[in-house]
């Protein structure tokens, strides 16, 4: 006998830590733009009858992992055992984050302080125990659904491990993740990686169209397919950042930030502080963490160009040109500070203007100069 319908709850009146702005949620997409061999190596998995209770989706930022696990979410769901919700009605519950089989995990958000916590807590895990501890019923499955699993703190790590050393029945877990190597060890070997490639050509261009059209309040933007293959150049094939190059006056701050690496190991001060100056403004949130993104791209694409011998010709000049081998990790180590210092100031709110600065004598600390060496 099938389910009377699940009453529908308000999921999404509060901000939402794994949202863009204005734009549609990843669970509202019904389409996966690329990704093509990712999808055929979970339906070959889930087909052979030997799916893998836990799967972790690596990738750069923004594009579009979360889409790939509600993509899967939606399939797993919708097509369970008899009686079950199924179809277009489950679609719409995983869309509400109101259907019975679905856990959702990620930074919440306190209405009292009007902000994220910093981190996923521990409290958010232990939701998995009651969730799990019901009776599966036969061919259904659960889904848990961790973004992002890098937000995960000491305890709530620890917490997560406990649950994936005894997968429960008919459980799959979706890890996202786009720094697996701050998991723990023991967390990624328990799970399958499925790494995910930044988005380019025609899939670029629809996954564009798809996020500006179903926007709040739809603004007029140039999507011309020459601007859109400058933003698919400069996001690295991020989505998402090219949606948050388009909204915050992107290209320009691109170039200024570009500028500022091609002058180094020196450093225009002037025009350092006065971005900073900038940022700092209240309302300037978006171009703030965006221009920490560009930095954050442009120091791990140098220092990959640098160690691997390989990458666009202009990373690897300026690779050459800036890093010397012993250098290298030191490149590493400067990304992985400016990554917690920005989470740091965003959690705490702490001084903007204290960080660019920081940020770019940090640079001209690291690079040197071929003629030196």
């Amino acid at each position: 006998m099938a389910r009377a319908p699940v009453e529908m709850a308000a999921q999404e009146d509060l901000p939402e830590s794994d949202r863009l702005a204005d734009f549609p949620h990843p669970r509202h997409s019904m389409d996966i733009f690329g990704h093509d061999q990712a999808q055929k190596i979970f339906a070959t998995s889930l087909q052979s009858g030997r799916l893998h209770h836990a799967w972790l989706l690596t990738g750069p930022e923004g594009i579009g992992k979360a889409t790939f696990a509600y993509h899967c979410t939606r399939h797993l769901l919708g097509k369970s055992g008899a009686g079950d919700i199924q179809g277009q009605q489950s679609d719409r519950l995983v869309a509400g984050l109101v259907h019975p089989r679905l856990l959702l995990i990620r930074r919440p958000y306190d209405p009292k302080t009007k902000k994220f916590t910093a981190s996923i807590p521990v409290d958010e895990v232990r939701r998995l125990r009651p969730f799990v501890g019901k009776t599966a019923e036969a061919g259904s499955w659960r889904v848990v659904l961790i973004d992002n699993a890098n937000e995960l703190n000491v305890s709530a790590a620890n917490a997560l491990l406990k649950v994936l050393e005894e997968p429960p029945r008919q459980t799959v877990f979706f890890l996202i993740a786009p720094e697996p190597g701050r998991l723990l060890a023991t967390i990624r070997s328990r799970c399958r990686a499925l790494a995910l490639e930044p988005v380019t050509g025609d899939a670029f261009a629809r996954a564009m169209q798809h996020a500006w059209s179903g926007r709040d309040e739809p603004a007029t933007a140039d999507l011309s397919s020459d601007r859109l293959a400058h933003l698919a150049a400069i996001s690295g094939g991020s989505v998402r950042r090219a949606l948050v190059l388009a909204d915050n006056d992107g290209e320009a701050l691109f170039q200024r930030v570009d500028a500022l690496f091609e002058q180094l190991p020196d450093i225009d001060w002037v025009e350092v502080r006065a971005l900073a100056e900038e940022l700092s403004v209240p309302g300037q949130d978006g171009r703030f963490h965006l221009v920490l993104e560009l930095v954050l791209q442009k120091i791990a694409a140098l220092a990959k160009a640098r160690a691997t011998d390989n990458g666009h010709q202009v990373d690897l000049d300026q690779a050459r040109r800036l890093i010397s081998d012993p250098m290298v990790a030191s490149w590493a180590e400067l990304w992985e500070t400016i990554a917690r210092q920005k989470a740091e100031t965003q959690a705490l709110n702490l001084d903007r203007k204290s960080l660019i600065l920081s940020v770019f004598s940090g640079l001209s600390k690291n690079a040197t100069p071929e003629m030196s060496r």
